[in-house]
């Protein structure tokens, strides 16, 4: 008898299956973060959104970003907070409007609430990586 439910029996299904692209382990080593990617809204290509998974599987996973263009890149600061890439809608700076491969860095505090960006930059970004005895962010291209 062949599973017809399975998502390797429909193209269409197979393609709508999430996929893990990162994971990135806080250092006390209670949160892991995952990059999971998935069909954008129009299903013409892929958006990729952030989760906070417990390690130990006692907690629900629960999902940490909701960008239309999605994220990636993330990294933790020492205080817990999680630095992450993505392409949003930003605000206006001194005039200065964002180009159209306009990247920013994105930190979303430990203790909760809204994302903010720390950074932007043309190009997107390399990597993101922390010092591990400092709440400052590094940038490698």
């Amino acid at each position: 008898m062949t599973d017809t439910t399975s998502p390797w029996h429909d193209l269409d299904s197979y393609i709508a299956t999430p996929r893990l692209t990162g994971l990135t382990l806080s250092p006390d080593g209670g949160s892991l973060v995952v990059s999971v990617q998935g069909p954008d809204a129009d299903v013409t290509g892929y958006t990729t959104a952030l989760w906070r998974v417990d390690p130990a599987g006692e907690r629900a996973a629960t999902r940490l970003t909701r960008g239309v263009k999605g994220e990636a890149l993330a990294a933790f600061l020492r205080d817990g907070s999680l630095l992450f890439t993505g392409k949003r809608e930003l605000p206006a700076t001194q005039g200065d409007k964002p180009g159209e491969t306009t990247a920013a860095l994105w930190c979303l505090p430990a203790g909760g609430g809204e994302a903010y960006e720390v950074a932007r930059r043309d190009g997107g970004w390399g990597q993101v990586v922390t010092a591990p005895d400092a709440n400052w962010p590094m940038e490698a291209s």
